[in-house]
């Protein structure tokens, strides 16, 4: 993972430090998408792997606009399966190696873009805006968490053609996630059972 490299319209994204994260744009301001595996050129420098290279969408001379939602409801989501160990016994901690069947998690996202011509044929403009409401539960021995998310996220472009040779782009990104969580105790000391009890901490 380390040795790949992403790139939002040409600029390099990488985590500069780990080279293990990257900066994300929302999914519908995605354009194209180029995944180059080998043989690339020099632009794409600090990369022993693969390339990611994002193209975004941008304005045209006509005026465009968009919305959607998608949502992804945990209720029509199937359940994870339980794995139970081999040495546990029922009622004991040890009973399940892997615990998945009251995990649930609901995805919302709602969106709203447009973009066009600020000058015919020479500056043009594209924004988008994304809203979500994610959350999920996730139930383990003798303890669960809750969390949600609702950062919202945005992509502005700017595409100015100075000359037939010359093009200036600015483009400004928020990927910001920021998630809230809260731990629970399970109610009455019980192992797995698949409920919130008393709240433990939040952060």
């Amino acid at each position: 993972v380390a040795e790949n490299g992403y790139y939002i319209n040409g600029f390099d994204v990488t985590n500069a430090r780990t080279f293990l994260s990257y900066g994300r744009v929302p999914f519908d301001a995605i354009g194209e998408q180029e995944i180059k595996t080998g043989g690339f050129g020099a632009e794409y420098g600090r990369a022993l792997g693969g390339v990611v290279n994002i193209v975004t969408k941008r304005g045209t001379n006509d005026w465009k606009f968009n919305g959607s939602v998608v949502w992804s409801p945990s209720d029509l989501a199937a359940s994870g399966k339980d794995v139970i160990s081999r040495t546990g016994v029922a009622g004991e901690r040890s009973y399940y190696s892997a615990y998945r069947s009251a995990d649930q998690q609901d995805e919302l996202s709602y969106s709203i873009s447009g973009g066009g011509a600020i000058l015919q044929d020479k500056l043009f403009f594209y924004g988008m805006l994304e809203g979500k409401k994610d959350s999920f539960d996730s139930y383990g021995s003798d303890r669960s968490t809750a969390g949600d998310n609702t950062s919202p996220n945005g992509l502005v472009k700017f595409d100015w053609y100075i000359t037939d040779n010359h093009i200036l782009e600015v483009t400004g990104i928020r990927n910001v996630e920021k998630t809230d969580y809260v731990d629970y105790l399970n109610p009455d000391d019980r192992y797995f059972t698949g409920q919130h009890g008393t709240e433990r901490v939040r952060y």
